[in-house]
């Protein structure tokens, strides 16, 4: 069979010394170099110990996260800079994975490969390389994991939508993922340690006086329950009753030799209990690798075992074997091997005497019967394995035949529409009303032009432009009222125009935004003000070309991702196109706004013919939202309009836009880019007069140019990047996945958008306004505590009628400590949220 030439990665490895992570390693790599012709790269965070190994199949070892101290000192004083901006900790790790980051650059597949490392926390280091693989456009896999049986976190929601595929190892956390990842990337496939070969040695003494029960406990089970000493105990009596009970020996085989997690320390103190009994052996003379623990695994005739991939060897070897779990793998994993896992496993937290006896006879009970099982199970799970990397290539081929990229990152920007030159691209809504390119594979002629203008799929090399930033607001007050903020893109427009040029900019026709064409100023007016949704491009690229070619000055507006869209179809940098970005939120459905916008109409019996998303007659801080119909028009501040308050908490956006490749410093190439500049009243007071002020960061020297041209028409002030950027999280950051985008979708296909919009608004607010009510509780009993104690000290003044300085002094602070707490931003806050939710309700 002729080898896939493809260069891998696998990262997320912490030592070879944890002999599960050696498993996982030792079985990929050689799938990897039995179909695929190239290198492989690990990265590991014990590179010292770990590059003594499989030198003949891995090409090169690389650091995986530094330690402060392992830092040079030009290294620590960035990190010590980050500590003092808005935080976020992709800063931090692009520098302690310095060398995993560089390495992505080398290779087209990088596998997620540490199996659990979902398990334990939010792992931002992790967060940290997908993006960069992302952005450095290779493919990633998550590799055979394990996660949660219901995953909950935004964070880690948004992180897994970014993999290429997902392979889980065990229905669980598949049936976890499959509620938001789409089923051509998710994959259900066996642990690859399943299929990890024996390397035979002599075997301890102990296996020559009689059948042998292995036993593997960890620090991590002490870890996961608050008795600890009773689980010890438990495992202490079941040894005994396997003494007394059978001729069985057993021997204490640790998995794991790490420094801290170390599973030899552990059975050294189970040891110690018995440290006059012959019959009970402890594997300690050597460190053994993964290959010898399986084959001494394989010779014992029962297991009792904490580390998942001892109880794999204990499996795949066909040794009935009794898991003490504390995440959801062990019990995935015999679940998918026996139907069901409540003889198999012993979730920590539960381990009792009773309940680990009468387990352990049950495997002895059944033993025949288990070990028929696991010969079936095992000879399929080896088979299923051995072809794990063929299975992920064909599958990642299958893809890109189907996907011009990534379906979750997808921004529909439509340059591949507008590139293909036999429009074989087709412009469809999906089931959530966002507007997705599709290959038609009839007409396609595999030229690959759609993969080659995707900004997606795009390298991105920075500018070296410094940048300039500033906070402008426009001298026409009529025109900055009609604008969201500052009024800056109706005079960027009107210039252009005066000078033989053309302006492209979103309108709203219809109930839909739309990218159109502007070539005269009493049309302007047409595309003033944000559109909270994604507009349409349709062929407006092509029309943009033809006018460049024709010599005209064009100035092309929209969101960054719509930006980057019109370059990458260009592929020529025209002198005369200025682009302008806004600093996007993220874009809501079309299709939502749609049969939002249509719910009105029918209430109404009326047409919409308008929507001013950012009118601004309350003012621009709080701005509401116009709707205008045929005779009448219905003004809404922003916090009471359900469509905003969908978009505002990210419910109806985008899947790209969790995950948002094109902002500052990363692919966001425009000339100017413009936002509100939220915050003003921080920065430049005197300035800020509640009609608007832009943010504005002049991003090129044509923008530069173009700005200097028209900057008598604004008031204008100086300012930095840290100031726009501390109101402004979007320019840089995107926005948290809210896990109620998901049933918000679902409920929306059976009743209207305000209905659905109001449950899942409820159900998250129900939480806030929880823990908002338990800090209103504690804030009261305090009060309550601080009346109780003014009350007692005016009345001891009354009883004893004296004039006590003391008294007065004491009831002094008391009514000080209440006024402060009354008017403090906590007490407001908080007060404020409950009595709305109560209103509301």
């Amino acid at each position: 069979m002729e080898k896939t030439k493809l260069n891998f990665m696998l990262y997320g490895e912490g030592s070879f010394l944890n002999k599960g992570c050696e498993a996982i390693i030792n079985t990929t790599i050689k799938k990897i170099n039995k179909s695929c012709e190239g290198k492989i790269i690990l990265s590991t965070n014990d590179i010292e110990y770990d590059k003594k190994f499989y030198n003949d199949i891995i090409s090169d070892y690389v650091k995986g996260t530094y330690s402060y101290e392992e830092l040079d000192d030009d290294e620590k004083k960035r990190l010590k800079y980050f500590e003092s901006i808005p935080f976020n900790y992709e800063n931090f790790e692009k520098i302690l994975n310095k060398d995993c980051i560089k390495s992505i650059d080398d290779v087209d597949i990088c596998l997620s490969a540490g199996g659990d490392n979902y398990c334990y926390g939010e792992p931002n280091w992790i967060y940290t390389i997908n993006k960069e693989i992302k952005k450095k456009h290779k493919k990633n896999v998550l590799w055979c994991t394990s996660l949660f049986e219901k995953i909950e976190s935004p964070e880690m929601i948004r992180d897994l939508k970014t993999f290429d595929v997902i392979m889980a190892r065990e229905t669980l956390t598949f049936n976890a993922l499959k509620g938001f990842i789409e089923k051509d990337r998710l994959m259900l496939t066996p642990d690859t340690a399943f299929s990890l070969e024996k390397t035979e040695i002599v075997l301890p003494q102990i296996f020559d006086k009689g059948p042998v029960v292995g036993i593997n406990i960890s620090p991590l089970i002490m870890k996961y329950t608050d008795d600890s000493a009773g689980v010890v105990e438990s495992i202490k009596e079941l040894i005994n009753y396997i003494l007394n009970s059978t001729n069985y020996g057993i021997c204490l085989i640790p998995h794991v030799y790490i420094d801290g997690n170390n599973d030899l320390e552990a059975l050294k103190k189970l040891k110690e209990m018995f440290s006059e009994v012959e019959r009970v052996f402890l594997l300690q003379d050597r460190v053994y690798n993964c290959q010898e623990l399986k084959y001494i695994i394989s010779h014992c005739r029962f297991l009792v075992a904490a580390r998942t991939h001892a109880s794999i060897a204990g499996y795949s070897s066909n040794v009935p074997t009794l898991v003490i779990g504390y995440s959801v793998k062990s019990k995935g994993i015999a679940l998918d091997l026996f139907g069901d896992y409540e003889n198999y496993v012993i979730p920590v937290d539960k381990v009792t005497t009773k309940n680990l006896m009468e387990r352990f006879i049950y495997l002895m009970d059944n033993e025949e019967h288990i070990k028929k099982v696991l010969a079936e199970k095992s000879k399929i799970y080896k088979e299923k394995a051995d072809n794990q990397v063929i299975d992920l290539v064909e599958r990642l081929k299958m893809l890109d035949e189907k996907n011009i990229t990534n379906k979750s990152l997808c921004t529909g920007c439509l340059a591949c529409y507008n590139a293909c030159p036999v429009n074989a691209i087709e412009k469809k809504n999906d089931e959530n009303g966002f507007i997705c390119p599709e290959i038609n594979k009839e007409k396609c002629i595999s030229c690959n032009k759609c993969k080659e203008v995707c900004p997606v799929n795009c390298r991105y090399k920075a500018k070296e432009f410094p940048g300039i930033y500033l906070a402008v607001k426009n001298n026409n007050n009529d025109e900055r009222m009609r604008s969201s903020s500052g009024g800056v893109v109706v005079r960027l427009a009107n210039y252009i125009i005066k000078n033989n040029g053309v302006v492209y900019g979103v309108g709203f026709e219809n109930k839909r935004a739309k990218h159109m064409r502007i070539d005269s100023i009493d049309k302007i007016s047409k595309t003033m003000g944000s559109k909270y949704v994604q507009s349409d491009i349709d062929k407006i690229y092509k029309d943009v070309e033809n006018d460049l070619k024709a010599g005209k000055r064009v100035l092309f507006t929209g969101t960054s991702c719509q930006v980057e869209g019109l370059k990458g179809y260009l592929k020529v940098e025209y002198n005369n196109l200025v682009c302008v970005s806004v600093i996007c939120h993220g874009v809501p459905s079309p299709g939502v706004l749609k049969k939002y916008l249509t719910e009105k109409e029918e209430k109404l019996k009326q047409s919409i013919v308008d929507v001013n998303f950012r009118y601004k007659s309350y003012g621009w801080h709080d701005y509401s939202i116009n709707y205008v119909f045929e005779n009448t028009e219905k003004n809404i501040k922003r916090n009471d309009d359900l469509y905003m308050k969908g978009f505002l908490s990210n419910i109806t956006l985008r899947e790209s836009c969790y995950n948002c490749q094109m902002k500052m410093f990363e692919k966001n190439s425009s000339d100017i880019i413009l936002g509100d500049f939220w915050g003003i009243e921080n920065v430049f007071n005197d300035i800020d007069d509640d009609k608007g002020v832009s943010a504005v960061i002049i991003n090129s020297d044509k923008g530069k140019e173009l700005y200097t041209a028209i900057k008598n028409d604004f008031v204008g002030r100086k300012t930095d990047y840290e100031s726009i950027l501390k109101y402004n999280s979007a320019l840089q950051y995107s926005v948290a996945y809210n896990k109620a985008r998901e049933k918000f979708f679902s409920l929306m296909k059976d009743m209207s958008v305000e209905n659905a919009l109001i449950i899942v608004l409820y159900e998250s607010y129900s939480k806030i306004v929880q823990k908002q009510e338990e800090e209103m509780s504690r804030l009261n009993n305090h009060i309550s505590d601080l009346l109780e104690a003014k009350k007692y000290f005016l009345g001891q003044i009354e009883l004893r009628d004296i004039n006590s300085s003391n008294q007065k002094k004491r009831i002094s602070e008391l009514e000080k400590e209440l006024e402060t707490i009354y008017n403090s931003k906590r007490w407001k806050y908080t007060s404020s949220i409950v009595d709305r939710f109560k209103r509301n309700k």
